[in-house]
């Protein structure tokens, strides 16, 4: 199992969000599904990209999906 330690959220833009959903790497995805909740204001455009992590393979990106959805 790995550990879990806290890292400084940062906002980033829609088109870098997108940009790092598309490549599916669980430790960029994870950051950036924590960025789109706390950051984007666009509360629909965040449900659905939260909704479609929870399916991912890595079980910590839909951890972060579903935190995020909270």
């Amino acid at each position: 199992m790995t550990d879990l330690k806290y890292e400084e959220i940062h906002p980033q833009s829609r088109r870098e969000l997108a940009k790092v959903f598309e490549t599916g790497d669980p430790v960029q995805v994870r950051a950036a599904l924590y960025s789109t909740a706390k950051f984007e204001p666009d509360w629909e455009w965040t449900q659905k990209q939260c909704l479609r992590f929870l399916v991912h393979e890595d079980y910590l990106v839909r951890w972060a999906a579903a935190l995020s959805l909270g």
